[in-house]
C-alpha cells in the first residue's frame, strides 16, 4: 500500500466532486488519507513513483498511438477509498456490475497535460461492485482512468476487490476522464459475459 507521503505528494485545492465517496466508511487510516487528497486531485500531475513499482497498473501495454498513455492499465484494490451499500444516487449501473455518473454533466478543468486527447480533465468516481472483474474501454480521442495516482489509458480492468465491511456490496475508486474539448464520452462496458455502452456526458450533454 503507497506510503501516507505518496498521497500527500498529490494535494491540491478541495472539490466536492466525489463527495459521495467521502460519506462512506473508509477501509483504513491510510484510505482516510487517501479520500481527502486523491479525489480532490485526480488530475494534478501524477507522480509515477519508483519504476519499480508496478502496483495498480499494467507497465507491459504497448503505448497508444500519439500518447504515452498505456492501452491497459489495471485498477489494484489498494486504491479503493470507499465502499459503500449500493451505488451512488445519480449513478447509473451498466453491465450490472459499474456505476457510472451520467444523468449530469462533469465539469473539466485544464489537466496541465498537453498530450492529444488530454488537454481537460473531468473528475468522476467509478463504483464497482464488490469482487466483480470488470473491463471499460473508451472509444474515440479520450482517455480514462482510476486509481492512485489516476492515469490515462484506453481500457481498464478491475478492481476485483472484496469488501472489508459486512453488507457492503460496492467500492469506489477516484479517476475520471480527459478529452481535447467538452463531448460526450461512450465506454464500453463488459462484466461476466455481459456488455453494455455508457454515454458520459465530459463537459458537454449527450
Amino acid at each position: 500500500m503507497p506510503s501516507d507521503a505518496d498521497f500527500i505528494r498529490g494535494l491540491c485545492e478541495p472539490s466536492p466532486a466525489c463527495d459521495h465517496a467521502a460519506m462512506a466508511k473508509p477501509r483504513s487510516r491510510v484510505m482516510i488519507a487517501a479520500t481527502v487528497v486523491v479525489l480532490t486531485c485526480a488530475a494534478c500531475g501524477s507522480d509515477d513513483g519508483d519504476p519499480g513499482d508496478h502496483r495498480g497498473r499494467d507497465t507491459t501495454g504497448p503505448l497508444v498511438p500519439g500518447r504515452d498513455a498505456r492501452d491497459v492499465r489495471v485498477v489494484d484494490c489498494a486504491h479503493v477509498i470507499a465502499e459503500l451499500p449500493a451505488p451512488s444516487d445519480g449513478f447509473t449501473t451498466h453491465a450490472g456490475d459499474v456505476a457510472l455518473s451520467t444523468d449530469r454533466r462533469l465539469p473539466t478543468s485544464s489537466s496541465g497535460d498537453e498530450g492529444p486527447g488530454r488537454k481537460l480533465f473531468a473528475k468522476a468516481g467509478l463504483e464497482v461492485r464488490a469482487g466483480a472483474d470488470v473491463e471499460i474501454r473508451v472509444e474515440g480521442d479520450a482517455a480514462i482512468g482510476w486509481g492512485s495516482p489516476a492515469l490515462p489509458a484506453r481500457v481498464i480492468h478491475g478492481p476485483r476487490c472484496a469488501p472489508d465491511t459486512a453488507g457492503v456490496s460496492w467500492v469506489v475508486v477516484p479517476g475520471g476522464f480527459w478529452v481535447d474539448e467538452p463531448r460526450c464520452v461512450t465506454l464500453v462496458v463488459r462484466s461476466r459475459g455481459e456488455e453494455a455502452r455508457a454515454r458520459v456526458p465530459v463537459g458537454a450533454d449527450c
